[in-house]
């Protein structure tokens, strides 16, 4: 079986900004199996020329991770991808907060 990606929380390495905060809460508070993510296409620069962010009602919540680069590619080549909630693991000490968010990419099968 194959494992969820996770998505990678804006400000998770230090989670006590008030930015990493933030979207930690909202994580926790808006998401939960079954949510629908958007997954939009990030043009940022020659550096990150892969980039695809997870966001929640226009509330960005992160990254796809680098490694699953086919996602960017699929999106270049206008191919309809769903991003999906499975699960949302919150910390030890801060139980109102997420930690990471597991996701599940569904490639819809369009006839074709």
């Amino acid at each position: 079986m194959l494992q969820p990606l996770q998505v990678r929380l804006k400000g998770a390495r230090n989670f006590c900004t008030r930015v990493g905060t933030e979207i930690r809460r909202y994580a926790h508070e808006h998401l939960g199996p079954g949510e629908a993510l958007e997954l939009v296409r990030e043009h940022t620069g020659p550096g990150d020329k892969h980039a695809v962010s997870y966001r929640h009602r226009n509330f960005h919540l992160g990254y796809v991770p680098t490694q699953h680069r086919w996602i960017a590619d699929a999106l270049d080549d206008r191919r309809r991808l769903l991003a999906i909630v499975e699960t949302v693991k919150t910390g030890w000490v801060f139980r109102r907060r997420a930690k990471y968010v597991g996701t599940r990419i569904v490639v819809p099968y369009d006839g074709h």
